[in-house]
């Protein structure tokens, strides 16, 4: 503080300009880091499984076939280059980006998929796409998968689903022991085949999250129910599905082509 003198009293000054300077150097510090925070949540919480890059990762570049290597690009270490090879489960995170679709036109086994919010990934009608037990999640859909061919579960992987899958008709969806898929809040399944593994221990239906039985007859997933969840069954004609006898949370059943009547009683 500076001291002055006058008429005999003394005045004490504060040194406001000190003052200001160390408000000045606190608000700026609190800005810097809300504006930190706020980027973190701007890309972690909008980015499922947001993972590090590494040598070995793949993303789209383009729409295109899964098979096809100008459809890919790759993490060399330092930047993103093109692909001179088509990713396998020897490869390290594969990201089908927003507004790409990837169709799997030629057998192959993967782990570690991530299918973006906007992206769409096809699995074709003849053709198999393997999911392999690999590290973290190995199948993780945010926008669409569609399931012409056959998507085949190996043992212990996991299928996490916040988006939208759909096994179309003529289309299979299999699991091995130990396999699991996490239908999540926001997601949903459609089966239109029943074609599919039904048994117990294989599915989970979140809150907020939807199995959608779309076909008639077949069967519901022994699945479990997470409070908040719901079974929509939609396609029924004649047929009513067996899995009925489960202890379900929410159920729905809306089918404008039923022309039977059927007991519900179990």
């Amino acid at each position: 503080m500076n001291s002055t003198t006058g008429g005999g009293k003394m005045r004490i000054q504060p040194r406001t300009g000190v003052k200001l300077k160390r408000k000045y150097l606190v608000v700026i510090s609190s800005v810097l880091f809300l504006s930190m925070g706020l980027v973190s949540i701007i890309y972690f919480g909008n980015t499922k499984n947001a993972l590090a890059l590494a040598i070995g990762d793949y993303r789209s570049k383009v729409t295109g076939n899964w098979n096809a290597v100008g459809t890919w690009e790759t993490y060399d270490g330092v930047s993103w280059v093109n692909a001179v090879a088509t990713p396998t489960n020897a490869s390290g995170v594969i990201t089908i980006q927003n507004t790409h679709t990837v169709s799997v036109s030629a057998n192959v086994t993967v782990d570690e998929v991530v299918v973006e919010l906007g992206a769409s990934l096809n699995v074709n009608n003849g053709r198999n796409l393997t999911i392999a037990n690999g590290a973290g999640d190995d199948l993780t859909v945010s926008g669409t998968l569609t399931i012409f061919g056959t998507l085949t579960n190996q043992a212990n992987s996991r299928f996490e689903l916040f988006g939208l899958s759909i096994l179309k008709s003529g289309g299979a969806n299999n699991y091995s022991a130990g396999a699991k898929i996490n239908i999540n809040s926001g997601g949903r399944y459609r089966s239109e085949d029943a074609s599919m593994t039904t048994a117990a221990n294989f599915w989970t239906v979140q809150s907020g999250a939807v199995y959608q039985h779309n076909l008639n007859g077949a069967s519901i997933p022994l699945a479990t129910w997470i409070a908040g969840s719901l079974c929509e069954v939609t396609g029924v004609v004649s047929t009513k599905p067996s899995g009925l006898t489960q202890t379900f949370e929410n159920f729905t059943w809306n089918c404008p082509n039923q022309t039977s009547v059927e007991d519900l009683q179990g």
